[in-house]
C-alpha cells in the first residue's frame, strides 16, 4: 500500500487551495486516492490521497535506489 499524504499537503504541492482538491476528487476529475461519501454514521466525506498516485500526477519519477543499478548491470 501507497504512503497516505494529509490533504492539506497534497493542496499544498500541487498548488492549489484544499477545497479545490477536494471537488476535483469528489467529481473524479482527479485520480490521487479514495474519496468516500458520507454515510451511516459520518457526516463529512473523507478523502484519502495516496503519495504513488500524487507523484504520478505531478509528473514525478520514482528514482531507483544506487544499489539496485548496481545489482542490475551486474
Amino acid at each position: 500500500m501507497s504512503e497516505r499524504v494529509s490533504l492539506p499537503d497534497a493542496a499544498k504541492e500541487i498548488g492549489c487551495c484544499q477545497q479545490f482538491l477536494r471537488e476535483q476528487m469528489k467529481r473524479g476529475e482527479w485520480d490521487l486516492g479514495e474519496y468516500v461519501r458520507p454515510g451511516r454514521g459520518r457526516k463529512k466525506a473523507v478523502y484519502f490521497v495516496f503519495r504513488e498516485k500524487l507523484d504520478k500526477f505531478l509528473g514525478i519519477m520514482e528514482i531507483p535506489e544506487r544499489n539496485e543499478t548496481h545489482a542490475a548491470e551486474k
